[in-house]
Formats: C-alpha cells, structure tokens, sequence
C-alpha cells in the first residue's frame, strides 16, 4: 500500500483506499460541481477524492466544502495559487491508494470509468498506466471530433517517441504509485506540458495504455485555453522528446531541476527551429479547429490572431498562413466587420498572391451580395 501522509484536519482513509483520485482547481466555479458528481457517483466507491483548491478566487472553495461535508471520502486542501504542477504534486503526495487516477475541473467521468481501469490495471500487472479514448465536448456539452489515440503499448510508443503527439488525454489516466513516485512525479521546469514529459519518462520503462472505450468527456472551450501559454508548450514538448532521446540512447538527462526549458536549451539539443516552428504551428492550429466546431469565432480569432502576429514564421509554408489570413477573413466577413475582412484577405495575398484565383473570389462575391 502506497504511503499516506494525509491533509491536516482532514479524515483519513490510509487502511481502506484502493484508488486516490487527485484533482487541482483554481476557478472552476462554472463546472466543478459537475466533475465532482462525476467521481463521487462512480460505480467503483472504494477511492479517496483529494482536491487541491489552487488558491481560487470565485465560488469554487464553498463548492468543495458542500462536497466535503456530505461525502467522507472527499478531502480538500487549499492553498494560495502556486500553479498546477505544484498542486498536482502535492496531491499525489498525499495519495493513499495503490492507483492514483487524475481529474480535471471541468471534465466529467463517466460512471464505469473508475471500474472499467482498475479492472484493466489489476488483470494486466505489466502495465503502470492506463488512460482512455475521449468524447470531447464544448461548453454547451456539444461533441466535437474525437482524436483516435492509440490502445496499445507499442503505437503509444510511436507517438511519443516519433513527436507524433500526445497519446493521451490527461484526465482519463490512471497510474500505479509507485511508479508515479519512481519517477519523481510531475516535472515542474516542462510545465505546461508535465503531463507528456510525465508520460514519456514512464514509456521509457514500462508499459501503457489506452482503453479502448470512452470513460470521460472532456471539455474543450475558450476558459481552458491558455493560448499565451502555447509558445512555452512547444518548447517543453520537445524539451521533454530531446531529453528523452538522450536517456534511451544511454546518456544522462540533459534537464536537470533547475535548468530553464527555453528556445536556447531546444538548440543545444540539436532541435532546429524549423521542428520548433512546426510543433508551435501545430497548436495553433488545433485550437483553431476547436475553437470552430464549438462555433466560437471570437475565440477562433483570437487563436489566429496570436499565431500570426506572434513571432515570424521563417520554417511554416505560405500556404498554411495564407490559409489562416483567409479563416480570420471569412469569420469577419460573418460577423459583417467587412473593413476586417478586407485587411485579412489582403495579409493573405500578400503571402501568397496565388490565392487571389479561388478563395478571395469567393469572398468578395459574399461581401457583394451581403
């Protein structure tokens, strides 16, 4: 049984836990209650719920003590705002269970999650983590596009150490203690992308999988978007990917706790900055894509607006900004902010005067018959 170190003034379940689930919150008034019924009304009851209140400001603390008072197996600790790997950590530290399962604020897990990996995990020892396939919702519980991660080890693998991408939604996984705290947990210099430096220092060793099924939906709108933190994503990701390269090919870690995750520290590694430009391009573009399918223009422009006139794109192709000069065109045109429209239309020529035969077209017979 995991060590249990307990919150103070909190009832401890050290004896009985088979499972802690762990979630931080800073201002998640809008859907926390929402994720906390999700957990407490699991069909497997024999787990610790630790929340750590993250320092919030609006009505999340009155939420948990609500949750608190009526269900003995929910602990809170709040603490003043230190960020979410910090907390995350702490969490996890004070995990009781044999199995640590994360969970966000604003998602919710479906009934049989809970049942459905731990039944998996116990039959299958070779394997420290399991998440899940993902229904992704927006705000108003709409599905978007679902993303086919893989099931299996070896296409896992694949994933993270061909920079493929993340083959896991953070909120579905579970993961055996002792194998978290084998690694020392959460990295707090690659945030905010510990979870996939999480993930890929714990591939390096063991097993992993994805359940084949959904047993979370996962929220994806405009106040989980941290678009100013994308830059510092890429670079963590492929911090993390270089890093790990280095370790499987024998050689020490070359990130240590307190080496800065910086664009300097990416080119020392050998990461080019065409690869970096790609990665952060990446990002950008799939908010943009949720952003749209949620039917939110406002934040899609946003998104475009950050990925074009945040740095010079040296390494992208013209096509692929091109493109988004016209996606910004064609939701100003939408909107009727025609001057708008006519200035991004105008960015896109100027990147590729090619475009002018079809999509401007287009648009200019829209903006005429409007």
């Amino acid at each position: 049984m995991a060590g249990c170190r307990g919150i103070p003034g909190e009832k401890t379940m050290c004896n009985s836990p088979l499972v802690t689930v762990v979630m931080s919150v800073f201002n998640g008034e809008p859907f926390v209650a929402e994720a906390v019924e999700s957990v407490l009304n699991q069909t497997f009851g024999d787990f610790e719920f630790i929340i750590i209140d993250d320092g919030s400001t609006d009505g999340t603390a009155e939420i948990l003590s609500r949750y608190r008072k009526i269900d003995s197996r929910v602990a809170v600790r709040e603490q003043t705002n230190r960020g979410q790997v910090p907390s995350l950590n702490s969490g996890c530290a004070l995990a009781c269970g044999r199995y640590i399962a994360r969970m966000d604020a604003d998602d919710i897990a479906l009934p049989e999650r809970l049942e459905r990996q731990i039944s998996y995990l116990e039959e299958n020892p070779q394997v420290v983590l399991l998440g899940s396939l993902v229904d992704f919702i927006d705000a108003s519980k709409r599905e978007l596009a679902p993303i086919p991660f893989p099931t299996e080890d070896e296409g896992i693998k694949r994933w993270l150490f061909d920079l493929h991408g993340v083959p896991f939604s953070h909120p579905t996984v579970v993961f055996r203690t002792e194998a978290f705290r084998a690694v020392q947990g959460y990295r707090p210099a690659f945030a905010p992308a510990e979870d996939y430096d999480l993930l890929i220092r714990m591939a390096e060793r063991w097993q992993l999988a994805n359940f084949p099924a959904a047993l979370l939906k996962m929220r994806r709108h405009s106040q989980s978007l941290s678009i100013t933190k994308a830059r510092q994503q890429a670079i963590s990701v492929l911090a993390s990917w270089a890093a790990s390269k280095v370790r499987r090919a024998g050689g020490h870690d070359p990130v240590g706790p307190e080496t800065p995750v910086t664009r300097d520290l990416l080119r020392r590694m050998g990461v080019s900055d065409a690869v970096f430009e790609e990665h952060l391009m990446g990002i950008f573009q799939y908010w943009i894509n949720v952003m749209l399918q949620s039917a939110d223009t406002v934040g899609a422009l946003h998104v475009i607006r950050e990925a074009l006139e945040s740095q010079r794109w040296r390494h992208i192709s013209r096509s692929i900004l091109a493109n988004t000069w016209l996606e910004a065109a064609r939701i100003y045109l939408e909107q009727g902010r025609y001057v708008q429209c006519a200035a991004s239309a105008a960015r896109a020529f100027a990147v590729r005067p090619i475009i002018a035969g079809r999509p401007v077209k287009r648009l200019v017979r829209q903006m005429r018959l409007s």
